[in-house]
C-alpha cells in the first residue's frame, strides 16, 4: 500500500459528513477541556497550597463515572442521543461560565471550585457514554467504527498535548479566568455541529416501542448487567479495561512525583515526559486507523499490556534520559491501543438496543475505575516508594495480558461468527 492509500485508508471516516461535524467540534470540545483541567489543578493549588486538596478535587470530579454512568447508558437508549448530548453541553456552558466569571470577578474560593468541578462530573458522567455511543450512530458501515473510534482517539491526543501549554499561557500572561470561558464557549461549537448532522434515529426509535423500554430503569440495568457478563467477549474486554485503569494507566499520576524526587526535574522535564506519552499515543492511533475493521483487535488487547508492563518497568530500571523518552511514547502507544481497540471492538460487538449501556459499562471501567487506582497507587506509593509502585503496576500489566493471552483462543472462537455477521469476514 503506497502513501496515498494509507492517507486515505487513515481519512475515510471524513467521507461521512456528520463524522466530519462531529470531529469538528471535539476538535474545539476536546482542547477546551485540557485547557480546563490544567486551570483547575493550578486554581486548586493556588488557592489552598494544599496537594491533599488537589487529590480530593481530582477524586470527587472523577467518581460520579463509577456511580452514575451505569445508570446513564439506559438514559442514552431511552432518549436521543443527540438531545442528551446537546442538554450535558449546555449545562458545561453554564458550569464553564461560571467558573470564568468567578474567577475573573475575585470570588472564586476552594469550596466553590469543589462544588463546580463535582457538578461537571455529574454532567461527564453522562456525556462520556453518550458521545461514545452518538460516534457509533454516525458511522454507517461497521468495519470504520475502529478507524473512526481512533481517530478521535489521536484528536484528544493532541489536544492533551497542546492544551495544558495553551492553559499555561493564559494563565502567566493573563488570567486563568479566561481559560474556562474558552472551554464554555467551546461547546457552542459542538452543539452547533450536532444541530446540523442529519441522524437516522431509527434504533433508538425501536428502543423506545420495544418492551425493553416499559420497564424500570433500574431493570433495564440490571438487564444491561446479564447482557455484559454473560457475553464472554465483553466480559474479557471489561474486566481487563478496569483492571488496567486501576493497575496500568494510574502511572500518570505518579509522574510529577518521579519527576521531583528521582530525575530531580522541574515542570519543563514533566512536560517532556507527559509529552512524549503523547507523541507515542498520536502514533498508535493513526496505527489503529489505518487499520481496514477492528478484526485481530482481540490480539492488540492481548500484547498491549504486556509492552506497557514491560515498558514501565524498564523507565523504572533504566537512567539514560533519551531510553525514558523512547520508553514514555511506548508507554503512551500501549495505553492508546487498549482503550481505542477496547471502545471500537465493544462498538462492533454489541446489540444496537443494548450498545448505550454497553459503552456506559466502558466509560465506567475505564474512567470509574481511574480515580480508584490513582488512590490506591498513591497510598502505595507512601509506602514503598515511587519507584516500586511503578515496577509494581508494570508487572501487573504483564501479568494481565498473560490472562488475555490464555483466554485469546476462547474469544476468537466466540469472535469468528459476529465478524461474519458483520461483513467483515468472508463466510
Amino acid at each position: 500500500m503506497n502513501f496515498s492509500a494509507n492517507l486515505t485508508a487513515i481519512g475515510r471516516s471524513f467521507t461521512s459528513r456528520n463524522y466530519t461535524l462531529f470531529f469538528l467540534g471535539q476538535s474545539l470540545s476536546l482542547l477546551g477541556n485540557w485547557i480546563t483541567k490544567t486551570t483547575i489543578l493550578w486554581l486548586a493549588y493556588d488557592l489552598t497550597h494544599s496537594p491533599i486538596f488537589l487529590g480530593i478535587i481530582g477524586f470527587l470530579s472523577q467518581i460520579p463515572n463509577l456511580v452514575v454512568t451505569p445508570f446513564a447508558g439506559v438514559i442514552i437508549e431511552r432518549y436521543q442521543r443527540r438531545q442528551v448530548l446537546i442538554l450535558a453541553h449546555t449545562l458545561s456552558i453554564l458550569i464553564f461560565l461560571s467558573l470564568g466569571i468567578l474567577t475573573l470577578e475575585g470570588f472564586m474560593t476552594s469550596w466553590l471550585l469543589l462544588t463546580l468541578s463535582i457538578m461537571q462530573g455529574l454532567v461527564n458522567s453522562v456525556a462520556l457514554p453518550a458521545r461514545q455511543t452518538f460516534l457509533g450512530d454516525i458511522v454507517t458501515q461497521k468495519e470504520d467504527i475502529s478507524n473512526a473510534t481512533a481517530l478521535h482517539s489521536s484528536l484528544a491526543t493532541m489536544c492533551r498535548i497542546l492544551g495544558p501549554g495553551i492553559a499555561g499561557f493564559l494563565i502567566a500572561n493573563i488570567n486563568g479566568g479566561y481559560c474556562f470561558l474558552l472551554d464554555g464557549l467551546s461547546y457552542i461549537a459542538v452543539i452547533l455541529a450536532l444541530s446540523f448532522m442529519k441522524i437516522n434515529s431509527a434504533s433508538q426509535e425501536s428502543f423506545s416501542a420495544s418492551p425493553a423500554a416499559k420497564i424500570s430503569l433500574l431493570e433495564n440495568l440490571q438487564e444491561g448487567y446479564r447482557y455484559v457478563f454473560d457475553f464472554l467477549p465483553m466480559r474479557l474486554i471489561l474486566l481487563q479495561v478496569a483492571a488496567m485503569s486501576f493497575l496500568g494507566m494510574s502511572y500518570r499520576s505518579l509522574l510529577p512525583i518521579w519527576t521531583t524526587e528521582i530525575v530531580k526535574g522541574d515542570a519543563t522535564t514533566l512536560g517532556y515526559l507527559m509529552g512524549a506519552t503523547g507523541i507515542g499515543a498520536l502514533l498508535a492511533a493513526l496505527y489503529l486507523s489505518a487499520r481496514p475493521s477492528v478484526v485481530g483487535f482481540e490480539e492488540i488487547l492481548t500484547f498491549s499490556p504486556a509492552i506497557l508492563g514491560g515498558a514501565l518497568v524498564g523507565f523504572c530500571l533504566v537512567n539514560n534520559w533519551f531510553i525514558s523518552l523512547g520508553l514514555m511514547a511506548v508507554i503512551g502507544a500501549a495505553s492508546l491501543l487498549v482503550t481505542s481497540a477496547s471502545n471500537a471492538l465493544l462498538q462492533t460487538i454489541a446489540d444496537e438496543n443494548k450498545r448505550g449501556r454497553v459503552m456506559s459499562f466502558y466509560t465506567m471501567a475505564m474512567m470509574g475505575i481511574l480515580p480508584l487506582g490513582e488512590l490506591f497507587m498513591g497510598f502505595l506509593t507512601q509506602g514503598v516508594g515511587v519507584t516500586y509502585t511503578l515496577m509494581i503496576s508494570g508487572i501487573s500489566c504483564v501479568i494481565i495480558a498473560i490472562f488475555s493471552a490464555i483466554n485469546l483462543p476462547s474469544l476468537q472462537v466466540v469472535l469468528r461468527p459476529i465478524y461474519i455477521k458483520n461483513n467483515l469476514l468472508p463466510s
